[in-house]
């Protein structure tokens, strides 16, 4: 059984993280390289859910819910490699 939470509660939640991502890229300039896998995972999380939450994926077979965490995980750890083999 899915637990259905207010499309409300999943918006002030998008919103903080996004302000917390904003805050770990401000807080230290001279460190900003570290900061760049931590907003990742936040961008993740939020995309995570916008599928589940606004895309209606959270009703959807497991296999589909399975493919799209997968994919999103994928596309987070790909864009962190890259940025971990730029040295930037």
């Amino acid at each position: 059984m899915t637990r259905h939470v207010s499309p409300t509660l999943t918006w002030v939640a998008l919103v903080g993280a996004t302000i917390a991502s904003f805050v770990a890229f401000e807080l230290d300039p001279e460190n900003r390289f570290y900061a760049v896998p931590l907003i990742l995972a936040v961008a993740a999380l939020k995309a995570r859910l916008v599928l589940r939450h606004f895309m209606a994926l959270k009703d959807g077979p497991l296999s589909h819910r399975s493919f799209f965490d997968l994919w999103v995980a994928g596309c987070a750890v790909l864009i962190a490699g890259v940025h971990w083999l730029s040295g930037y």
